[in-house]
Parts: C-alpha cells; sequence; structure tokens
C-alpha cells in the first residue's frame, strides 16, 4: 500500500524536533497538497495536529497553509493544551494525596511522557492518567482516590482467567471528564511476555518527590513497545503511540547500550516484539537505530503489519473501532486474550466461557435485573397472565408504546423465546440463557465490523 502525500505530511510531523532534512521534505510535500481539509481532518484523528501546528512557523511556505487551516489547528493545540492541564492538576492532587500516605508509584504513558518527552503539554493528547503502585498498596490507593471523588466503575468478567488476580490495572475510574487506571504490573499475567515487576522497581529512578519514581529509559521503550503491540494485535491502537516511540529513539537512542537492551529483550522472550516495532518506527519515521538491529530484525515486518500501520494513519483502525463498540462487541480484546494464551487448556477454557459465561455474569453484564428491556417483556407477560390479548410483533408493541426505543434487537429475540415458557416475574433471572443467543449475534456483528476494516 502506497503512502499518499498526505500520509507523508503526517509522518514527517511527528518529530518533536525535526531535522533539516525533515523540514525541508515537509515543506516539499506542502507544496503538493490539493485537499487541506482531508489533510486537516487526519491530522487530528492521529492526534498529529498538535505537533504539525508547532512547525508551521518553521516553514518557509507557510503561506500556502490556508488561513482557516491554520485557525482550525491552532484551536486543536489549545484544546488540547486546556484538557490536559485539567490532567494535570487531576494529578496534582492524586499526588499530594498519595504523598501524604507515603505512597510510592510510576506515572506511566502520557502523564509523564507530555511534560518529560514532548516538553510542551499541548503537543500530546491525554486520555487517561495511568499510574504503577506496588500490590501491596493497589486497594489503598483505590480508597484514597475514591476519597477525592472518584469512581470506581465494576465491570464484570466473563472469565476466571481475566480475574483481577492476573489483570495488569484495576478497572478505570472517573471523575468527571478525568480518567485513571491504577497499575500493579505492566502486564497482564496472561500474556505471552512479561516485564518483571520486581526488577522494574528496583531500577527506577527517582524525582525530587521521594514517591515518585520513573522507569528507566529501557524500561520505558519497552514497555511502550508491549503496550502497543497489545493494542496493535487488536486494532485498538492510537497513532500517538508510535509517536512516542519515535521521539524516544530520536531524543535519547545514544544513551540507551544496544546489547544489554537487546540481551535484557531475548532474556525476557519479548526481543522480537520488542524489535518489530522499532523497525516499523524505522521504516517510516527514520529514527537512530543501530544499523546490525535493523539488518537482524528487519524481517519482523510484514505486509499485514504495513497495512494495519496505514491504515491507522489513515483513520480507518478508528472507524472500525467506533463501530465494534457500537455493537457493543469485544471481539477485538477477546481475539488478543486468545492469542496471547499460554496453554492449549487456558485458550479453551477462555474459548468456552466467552461463548457460555456463567449465570452471574450474564445476569451482571447485561443488567437482567431491573433493565428496561427485562422490564418491558415482564410487562407483557404480565398481560398474558391476566388474559390480555399480546402480540409478540415488535412494530405492534411500538405502537403500544410498551418497548422503549434502541431495544428492538433484544425484545424481538428474547419476547419471542421467553413466550414459550409462560414468563413469570423472576423470569428473566430463570432463563438468563436466553441471553446468549443475543450475545452471539453482538459478537458476528463485531466480527463483521473488525474483518471489513481489514479486507
Amino acid at each position: 500500500m502506497l503512502l499518499t502525500i498526505e500520509d507523508r505530511v503526517i509522518l514527517l510531523s511527528v518529530k518533536v524536533q525535526p531535522t533539516s532534512y525533515d523540514l525541508a521534505e515537509l515543506e516539499n510535500h506542502i507544496n503538493l497538497i490539493n485537499d487541506w481539509e482531508l489533510l486537516t481532518e487526519n491530522l487530528i484523528q492521529s492526534g498529529i495536529g498538535p505537533l504539525f501546528y508547532k512547525k508551521i512557523g518553521l516553514l518557509s511556505n507557510k503561506i500556502l497553509i490556508p488561513e482557516p487551516i491554520k485557525l482550525k489547528l491552532k484551536k486543536m493545540y489549545y484544546k488540547t493544551l486546556y484538557m490536559n492541564i485539567k490532567f494535570y492538576d487531576a494529578y496534582g492532587k492524586i499526588l499530594s494525596k498519595f504523598e501524604e500516605h507515603n505512597i510510592q508509584h510510576i506515572p506511566l504513558k502520557g502523564i509523564y511522557l507530555a511534560e518529560w518527552l514532548y516538553k510542551d503539554i499541548g503537543l500530546r493528547l491525554l486520555s487517561d492518567i495511568d499510574l504503577l503502585v506496588k500490590v501491596s498498596d493497589g486497594q489503598k490507593c483505590i480508597q484514597l482516590l475514591m476519597e477525592l471523588g472518584y469512581k470506581y466503575e465494576h465491570q464484570p468478567v466473563v472469565s476466571a482467567l481475566v480475574d483481577m488476580d492476573c489483570q495488569a490495572h484495576y478497572n478505570q475510574m472517573f471523575l468527571d471528564d478525568i480518567l485513571i487506571e491504577v497499575h500493579t504490573r505492566l502486564q497482564n499475567t496472561f500474556e505471552s511476555y512479561q516485564q518483571n515487576i520486581e526488577e522494574i522497581w528496583q531500577s527506577v529512578s527517582n524525582n525530587q518527590a521521594d514517591n515518585v519514581k520513573y522507569l528507566n529509559l529501557d524500561d520505558l521503550l519497552i514497555h511502550l513497545c508491549l503496550h502497543l503491540d497489545k493494542h496493535f494485535l487488536a486494532e485498538r491502537f492510537q497513532f500517538k503511540c508510535f509517536s512516542d516511540i519515535v521521539n524516544i529513539l530520536c531524543f535519547y537512542s545514544n544513551q540507551i547500550n544496544w546489547v544489554d537492551f537487546e540481551n535484557k529483550c531475548q532474556k525476557n522472550k519479548y526481543a522480537d516484539t520488542v524489535f518489530k516495532y522499532l523497525l516499523i518506527s524505522d521504516f517510516y519515521f527514520t529514527v537512530p537505530l543501530p544499523k546490525t538491529l535493523i539488518d537482524k530484525y528487519s524481517f519482523l515486518i510484514t505486509e499485514e503489519d504495513k497495512m494495519r500501520f496505514i491504515n491507522c494513519l489513515r483513520g480507518l483502525e478508528n472507524i472500525s473501532l467506533q463501530e465494534v463498540f457500537e455493537d457493543q462487541s469485544a471481539v477485538g480484546v477477546h481475539i488478543l486474550n486468545l492469542r496471547q494464551s499460554k496453554r492449549i487448556s487456558d485458550f479453551l477454557k477462555y474459548f468456552l466461557e466467552v461463548f457460555f459465561p456463567p449465570k452471574a455474569f450474564m445476569i451482571e453484564k447485561y443488567g437482567l435485573v431491573g433493565s428496561p428491556v427485562t422490564r418491558d417483556v415482564e410487562i407483557l407477560h404480565k398481560q398474558s397472565e391476566v388474559g390480555s390479548p399480546v402480540s409478540w410483533d415488535v412494530e405492534i408493541l411500538h405502537k403500544q408504546s410498551v418497548v422503549g426505543s434502541g431495544q428492538n434487537d433484544k425484545l424481538q429475540m428474547l419476547a419471542k423465546l421467553t413466550s414459550r415458557f409462560g414468563g413469570s416475574a423472576n423470569y428473566k433471572l430463570v432463563f438468563w440463557w436466553l441471553w446468549y443467543p443475543y450475545r452471539w449475534w453482538v459478537g458476528v456483528k463485531g466480527l463483521i465490523s473488525l474483518l471489513r476494516s481489514r479486507y
């Protein structure tokens, strides 16, 4: 798949400190842009809009950029800055709370990189705050965040293989527009690769604040690559993940002992995964990597990887993800978990539990107690019990104003199935398994959306 002029402009905009060659190439490509609206949409969609905006003043031919486009990119930069200020204000309060209770933590990804790496928090959009704490402090941190007003969103777990004992982080917490994830490890225990969490804590660097720690450079780069891999495979990744890796390499590649780095990756059995994303970064962005490593690991990049990268660059993967979310489907996540299963027994157990989850999960997941759908069907069953004529045709039910909007699929299926059993007030719990067909239908639609985005 060939890169377009618009694609190349986005790629050339990623580096925080572009070389003179990068700027010259950027100017050459700007001369060829015909559709500025399309380029701007892709810049914003990929999260690179603020980085491009900051380079406009460095371009000798900036007059070619339409003023409305400059204004739109300027607004995007200041919108990002405004949102990130809110995140850093929230993080400051969390930091103070943790300090009061002597809790050590490591800020991960955006909340650390926006300031340390990008040097301007308006250049790197944050979507949440990720903090790594020690396992022994996990529950305490959740309690402290609740004291600050954060709410803990409980989510039912489909399989015991992905419960909190093996998850990398607790369920997301939120307060207004601020989302936070508290991690106790960097990878889920069922993933095929692991960063040794004990070694991570032993090798962290300190800030002036004694309880704030930072990943060392090797662990940081490895973590970003492994995190990207998880979302890259599930087609749920954001382009800023590559931006983080590219800029770390541009700023700090000469500070990495690449022999030790490679040995560490090989020792922990994630060398192919890490170097795959380092090589993709070099292939598309030209970053300072040792040629010996480029030659050694170049075979890792497949045509499928290139297609997936370009689709993300153009925003196509984000469309796919949106469609999956609209269908309430977690197909991508389940495929990823199955791929990362270490043992055949785990694979089979997870596979069965995804298709036939236990009763407790089904009741909680689909809100079978007090949900609008079950109330609607229960009303119809009660009408049937007292001898009132009931039609199970969804269009007629809408005319009778019995069914809430947006419930067609569920009601049509559930009403027809449950009518065979002479429903009772507790039918929704007795016949909880009748939600399986709806679950499978949602999964099929999610799988179709995923396949359609790739092929």
